[in-house]
């Protein structure tokens, strides 16, 4: 199944180059981007006319995104596209440089750009395995967290028994020098040791 995205910059825009930072070749072989530049300021053609992407004076730069594979791999795509979008308007109001970018197509997930909009730059490179890699992260994780919690239960219940016999040996302490030292502790004035009988 093939997505298609497509997003947008204004004058001085070429978008091409960054479209292929955020997706490289090599990286994402399922992924084609092409670009390219409708109208011109200084040419009389229509501004429907297809020009080249890297001319600075095009009216509108286009990036063309397409995506083979499922759709969660398209939201993706497409969540990368929002995060370059946020990236460059940020660029922009810093005075960074940055273009002014938008996102032309239908959203696939309507949260994306509210996430994007969070960060300064490009995410990490996508797993196909995703869902799988997080699930295996998301039991480490709880396993950790378990022997963490017994670790601390056991620190705690040595610590409570630690703390339980340190009192009984200083009862018997107590007692034993309070009764004269016999097998039945301070209680020898009030019965008397057998060993006495």
């Amino acid at each position: 199944m093939t997505t298609t995205i497509l997003f947008a910059a204004g004058l001085c825009g070429a978008i091409r180059y960054k479209a292929l930072t955020a997706f490289p070749p090599e990286k994402y072989p399922s992924i084609k981007v092409a670009a390219w530049g409708l109208g011109h300021w200084h040419m009389p053609v229509p501004d429907t006319m297809p020009m080249p992407d890297d001319d600075p004076w095009v009216k509108k730069h286009m990036c063309r995104v397409d995506v083979d594979g499922d759709l969660t791999f398209a939201i993706w795509a497409e969540y990368v596209v929002c995060r370059l979008i946020a990236l460059e308007r940020k660029k922009q109001l810093a005075g960074d440089g940055g273009t002014w970018m938008y996102l032309m197509s239908v959203p696939l997930e309507q949260r994306n750009e509210e996430w994007a909009g969070r960060w300064g730059s490009l995410p990490d490179g996508w797993r196909q395995s995703g869902c799988k890699e997080w699930d295996q992260l998301q039991a480490e994780r709880r396993a950790q967290q378990r022997q963490a919690e017994q670790a601390a239960r056991a620190g705690k219940m040595v610590t409570n028994s630690k703390h339980i016999g340190s009192k009984l040996d200083t009862g018997t302490r107590a007692a034993q020098h309070s009764g004269g030292g016999s097998l039945l502790g301070g209680l020898g004035k009030y019965i008397k040791d057998p060993l006495d009988w």
